[in-house]
């Protein structure tokens, strides 16, 4: 699974292991909040830049 990468706030308390890696570096209070990179304007033809939030990507299979 994956969340498109843009710029949407999060939860921290929903997303503890992504938080650790991003922190506030996009946006959000810290304390309740952090936000994904917006990297639409970046993602070439109309396709989507996603952030892995569970498990392995790519997967193993």
């Amino acid at each position: 699974m994956g969340i498109p990468a843009a710029g949407q706030l999060l939860s921290i308390s929903n997303n503890a292991a992504l938080y650790s890696l991003l922190g506030t570096t996009f946006g959000g209070n810290g304390t309740t909040t952090f936000a994904l990179p917006d990297l639409r304007s970046a993602a070439p033809n109309g396709t989507t830049y996603t952030i892995c939030d569970n498990g392995i990507f790519p997967s193993s299979r």
